[in-house]
């Protein structure tokens, strides 16, 4: 789906979603919250997970790599409102 067309989802549909789609290098799903945060999930070339939040006006993103087997345990202990703390052990990463 388009970013431009956004869907609300409970937890265990974007779970299921995130799944479905971070199969393969290139692979990337991201999430709003209320507030218009978005965290992204982007599957590298190693076949781990970049998950951030990007901050454009800091030219920059706060993130942190993560398997495959870890999306489920991550999305499902996202808090409702994104912010640094959504991801610990993240790093400011700039662009």
């Amino acid at each position: 789906m388009p970013s431009s067309n956004p869907v609300a989802l409970d937890r265990e549909s974007a779970i299921s979603m995130a799944l479905q789609v971070l199969r393969e290098a290139n692979d990337f799903i991201g999430f709003i919250d209320a507030y218009g945060t978005t965290i992204q999930f982007y599957c590298d070339e190693s076949g781990e997970i970049w998950v951030e939040i990007p901050y454009p006006s800091e030219h920059g993103s706060y993130g942190k790599h993560i398997s495959r087997e870890e999306v489920e345990y991550f999305i499902k202990e996202l808090p409702d409102i994104f912010t640094n703390e959504s991801i610990p052990d993240g790093e400011f990463v700039a662009w």
